[in-house]
């Protein structure tokens, strides 16, 4: 990925419980036509995820897997250029998506499961280092107390960047939450370390309260993507996870 450009990473829920859309994606069909939507609107990485990221229903890996798999496999034969990103916390089924395909995986959790990162040095895939606040898989944080947490935050992004790179990871992408205005500074010397801003949005104006499955995603949603995104190239940031909202993707998003 070219270090002076910005990239939008889309999202497809492969989950029938996404807060956000509602599961206008988990049928596999919906969740094919909308990789070829957002790839011709632009987004040069795709994420595919599998399990709601907040409480609800158990998913175990192998159903996890047959959701985010064969998805991967299929747009990789059908775009071959673009980066395929995997959301998941567990080796085995970032295993078997990069064996499909995958070019990132996307550990939103923190280093929950310690084999992501052999996985992907295994794999030569990249890896996605992250800040969660100590939370445990699928909870949501209660009350997360900093002394510092500018230096608390960028300490653990770096401690994780460094395992990963010490495990071999031969690509590092740390993310920020822009929400905390927290800003990473120096890549670690081992491994080659991008910074990605996530900007939250949807949920926090009362978008996809009240929601049926099948909706879609919701009309509204607060701005601020396209502006972050200038002010985060004026901080010279090199790989990004943007909210950022493009005519026709109104959820062309990722974090």
């Amino acid at each position: 990925v070219a270090a002076e450009l910005a990239r939008v990473m889309a999202i497809i829920n492969r989950t029938p419980d996404s807060f956000y859309d509602k599961g206008a994606t988990f049928h596999l069909e919906k969740a094919l036509e909308r990789a070829d939507a957002v790839i011709a609107d632009g987004a040069s990485i795709v994420d595919v995820g599998g399990v709601k990221a907040g409480p609800g229903r158990e998913v175990d890996a192998a159903t996890e897997a047959a959701r985010v798999v064969g998805m991967i496999a299929w747009i990789r034969d059908r775009h071959p250029d673009v980066l395929i990103s995997v959301d998941t916390w567990r080796s085995e089924v970032a295993d078997q998506a990069c064996a499909a395909g995958a070019d990132l995986i996307n550990d939103t959790w923190a280093g929950a499961d310690p084999g992501l990162v052999s996985v992907a040095a295994a794999r030569g895939a990249g890896i996605v280092c992250s800040h969660t606040g100590g939370a445990t898989v699928r909870t949501r944080p209660h009350r997360v107390g900093y002394a510092d947490i500018v230096g608390e935050v960028v300490a653990e992004l770096g401690a994780a960047a460094e395992r990963a790179a010490e495990a071999g990871v031969a690509h590092l992408v740390r993310t920020v939450d822009a929400d905390l205005a927290v800003e990473v500074d120096e890549p670690v010397e081992a491994g080659d370390v991008d910074a990605a801003v996530g900007l939250e949005g949807g949920r926090r104006d009362g978008a996809g309260r009240g929601r049926e499955p099948g909706d879609g995603p919701p009309a509204r949603r607060r701005p601020g993507g396209a502006p972050a995104l200038r002010h985060r190239d004026a901080q010279g940031c090199g790989q990004r996870a943007l909210e950022l909202f493009l005519p026709g993707v109104p959820d062309t998003v990722s974090y």
